[in-house]
């Protein structure tokens, strides 16, 4: 397995980092660098952990009430194999980090904890 990389932008709200994210994305997605971008914007508040985990599952293909039907750990075992299979597929998670810090609600934190500690261990090598 190719090693996955990180790569945060920072800098304050509304200076153009998402802009800058996506401009890059398309270019690389032009060069035919990945084989899948799944993009998942935090914009109004992080989501649910398991409302994460269904997007991915459903960009990568798998329909909703199939994925329903495992739990969370089945879950996200599914969705890490068919990761591995990608030549090179991205995750985009836009403006995680300001919500993660600035969030107040003890159930949202958790969800960005679950969201970011499956980013941080679960991601076969070569996902971005």
């Amino acid at each position: 397995m190719k090693p996955s990389s990180r790569v945060s932008i920072i800098g304050p709200g509304g200076s153009g980092k998402s802009q800058l994210a996506f401009k890059a994305i398309h270019e690389y997605e032009k060069e035919g660098i990945f084989d899948l971008v799944i993009p998942i914007y935090l914009d109004a508040g992080v989501i649910a952990f398991d409302e994460f985990l269904l997007k991915i599952a459903t960009k990568l293909g798998m329909p909703h009430s199939q994925f329903e039907k495992y739990d969370i750990d089945e879950r996200k075992d599914m969705i890490t194999y068919m990761l591995s299979k990608k030549g090179n597929p991205l995750i985009l998670v836009d403006n995680f980090e300001t919500l993660l810090y600035a969030t107040s609600s003890s159930d949202t934190k958790d969800n960005a904890m679950q969201i970011k500690y499956y980013l941080d261990n679960n991601i076969p090598g070569g996902v971005g």
